[in-house]
C-alpha cells in the first residue's frame, strides 16, 4: 500500500470528495497526478460545505505543503497510473467514504514481515508498522487502529476491535456516530458528524456549526472564520470573529486564532499577526513561504529556493524536492522523512 493512501486519510478526514472528475489518460504522470489531486481536494474543500481555508487557492497552498514529504517518499515507488485515475474518480460528487482506491497509487517491493521505513516501501496491500511491513486486515479481521484495516475503520469492544466497512458519517438531525455505539465499543478511523456538523454533547446528536455567539470547546465547532478562545481554566469558549487578515492575534502557539487553516498567527514575539503563506517577494519575517520558496534572511522577502547543488539559504531551506546537507550546507535530493529503524 502506498504512503500515499495514508496521506489521504490525514485530508479526507476534514474533506469529503466533490469534484467533477474527468477519467484521466493512462499516460497520467506522477507529476501530472499530484497537481490533479490537490486540485480536486481544494475543489471539494471550496464547493461540499464547511470549508476551513479563506479560499481555493488558500487551500491548494496548504496542500503543498502537506504532500511536499509524501513526493519525496514515493519518489523510489511504482507508480500505478490506472489506480491514480481510480483515485481521482473517486472524488467526483460530495460523499464522505474513504478513497480507498489512493491506497494503491503508490507502492513498494518489501513483501510482509520486511524491514521498512515508510508504507510506500511495501507492496500493495501491505503498511509499515513498527518498521516492518505488515498485511492489512480485511473486514471481520482483529485490529487495534484504522490503518490496521484496509477499509481504514477498526470498531468495537477494546481488546476485541474488528475491521468493518465505515458507515456513512451522521448528517444534521441524526445521531452522533459515538450514539451509535454499543456500551463499551470504540470506533477508530471515523467522525462523530458529517463535514460542516458538530456533535451536540446534550442531545448527541448532529447539529449545525455554531455561529457567532454559540458555545464551543474548539474552533472546529465554529463556523469557518470564527474562533474559540478559551480562558484559563475555563472547559469552553465562545465562538466570536477572527482578527482580519493583517491584525495582530494571539500568538504563534495558538494555531486556531486566525480562524482558517491557511491563515497563521506569526511574527515576533508580541508582534504577531494573521498571515497568509507569503508569495514570491512578500514579506515572510517570522513566517514561511510559499513551496518551492525561501525566505532570505537580509531582506525579509521569499525568495526562489536554491536547487540541487546549490548553497542553502541561511534557515537550510532548498527547492521542493530537495533537502540541505546538514554537513556540506548544500541541496541534496530529498529522501522525505523517515523514521530512523533499525
Amino acid at each position: 500500500m502506498g504512503n500515499f493512501g495514508r496521506q489521504v486519510l490525514v485530508l479526507t478526514m476534514a474533506v469529503t470528495g466533490c469534484a467533477t472528475a474527468a477519467t484521466p489518460s493512462p499516460s497520467l504522470t506522477v507529476d501530472d497526478f499530484y497537481t490533479k489531486y490537490l486540485a480536486a481536494v481544494c475543489h471539494a474543500d471550496a464547493t461540499c460545505g464547511g470549508s476551513r481555508f479563506s479560499s481555493e487557492a488558500g487551500c491548494l497552498k496548504s496542500a503543498a505543503f502537506s504532500f511536499a514529504d509524501t513526493k519525496a517518499l514515493t519518489a523510489t515507488a511504482h507508480f500505478d497510473p490506472a489506480q491514480a485515475a481510480a483515485c481521482l474518480d473517486s472524488w467526483a460528487g460530495c460523499n464522505d467514504s474513504p478513497h480507498l482506491a489512493c491506497d494503491l497509487v503508490f507502492t513498494g517491493t518489501v513483501a510482509t514481515g520486511g524491514a521498512c521505513s515508510s508504507t510506500s516501501d511495501c507492496v500493495a496491500g501491505g503498511y509499515c508498522d513498527n518498521c516492518a511491513c505488515k498485511a492489512t486486515a480485511a473486514t471481520g479481521e482483529a485490529c487495534t487502529k484504522a490503518f490496521d484495516c484496509a477499509s481504514h475503520y477498526c470498531v468495537g469492544p477494546m481488546g476485541a476491535l474488528k475491521c468493518a466497512i465505515r458507515p456513512p458519517l451522521p448528517k444534521v438531525g441524526e445521531s452522533c456516530t459515538s450514539a451509535t455505539l454499543a456500551a463499551g465499543e470504540t470506533a477508530m478511523g471515523t467522525s462523530d458528524c458529517a463535514r460542516g456538523a458538530r456533535c451536540d454533547a446534550t442531545t448527541k446528536k448532529c447539529g449545525p456549526l455554531a455561529a457567532s455567539g454559540g458555545a464551543c470547546t474548539s474552533a472546529s465547532e465554529c463556523q469557518p472564520g470564527l474562533i474559540c478562545p478559551i480562558a484559563s481554566g475555563a472547559t469552553q469558549g465562545v465562538c466570536q470573529a477572527a482578527p482580519a487578515l493583517g491584525n495582530a492575534c494571539a500568538g504563534a502557539s495558538d494555531g486556531g486564532q486566525c480562524g482558517y487553516d491557511d491563515i497563521m498567527c506569526l511574527g515576533a514575539a508580541g508582534q504577531t499577526t494573521c498571515r497568509t503563506i507569503a508569495a514570491l517577494g512578500e514579506d515572510c519575517s517570522g513566517g514561511i513561504c510559499e513551496i518551492g520558496l525561501g525566505c532570505d534572511a537580509t531582506s525579509k522577502k521569499c525568495v526562489v529556493a536554491p536547487a540541487i547543488g546549490q548553497a542553502c539559504l541561511p534557515a537550510g531551506e532548498c527547492a521542493a524536492g530537495a533537502a540541505c546537507d546538514p554537513t556540506t550546507k548544500k541541496c541534496v535530493t530529498a529522501t522525505g522523512s523517515k523514521p530512523i529503524c533499525p
